[in-house]
Formats: structure tokens, sequence, C-alpha cells
């Protein structure tokens, strides 16, 4: 029960910090459009502000990665007809190994690909 605590906990934070980023971005967009009544000397802060909430949602994202708890139904049934669990169908690593994968792959969209680093430098 703790688990699925934590769980939703982490994905709450996640949420926030996502309508925080698209909020931000939004006014962002606003104000600096022309007469939007933004000075380019506020973004910095604004930015600050960005940042952090990614760091929130990357901190949040990497509780979900450690989590282990509820999953997908697997579709696969025991003789008797119920429900066989992720781990029964898919191993003892199986729900570990589906919980990570999804978490790695928001990490991985919040980090920078290749071609963006190359073309930083």
């Amino acid at each position: 029960m703790d688990e699925l605590l934590g769980f939703a906990s982490a994905a709450s934070e996640m949420e926030e910090a996502n309508a925080a980023v698209k909020e931000t971005m939004q006014i962002l967009g606003e104000a600096l459009s022309p007469g939007g009544g933004i000075h380019i000397g506020d973004v910095p802060s604004m930015a600050r502000d960005v940042v952090a909430d990614l760091q929130q949602m990357r901190k949040a994202l990497e509780r979900i990665e450690r989590w282990f708890g509820e999953f997908p139904p697997t579709g696969h049934t025991w003789k008797d007809g119920s429900t066989m669990s992720y781990g029964a169908a898919y191993g003892s690593n199986g729900e570990r190994d589906y919980m990570r994968a999804v978490a790695r792959q928001a990490l991985n969209a919040l980090a920078p690909s290749d071609s963006e680093r190359k073309t930083d430098a």
C-alpha cells in the first residue's frame, strides 16, 4: 500500500510540474509576442522557474522508475480462469522491468538528443 501511495504522490508531482511548465511556456509565448508586455530582462527568472519545474518532473520520474506496483492486464489466465499477474506472466522481474521501461522512456524524453548535444557544442 505504501508503494501505491508513493507512486500516486510521484505521479501527482509530475502532473503538477508538467502543468507548471506548460503554463510558464504559454505565458512566455504570449508575453514575448509584440505588445505582450514582457521585457527580455524578465526571461532569466522565468527560465529558472521552468528549469525548477523540469527538475521536479525528473525527480518524480526517477521515483516512478524505482516503484513496484499495479500494472496493465496481461491477457493471461490460470487454468481456473483467474487473471494471471504481470509478474507471473512475465517472470519475477517482469513488473519491475515494465515500470522501469515506462519511466526510462519519460526520462529519455527530457534528456537532449545526441544531435541536440552536438549542435549545442
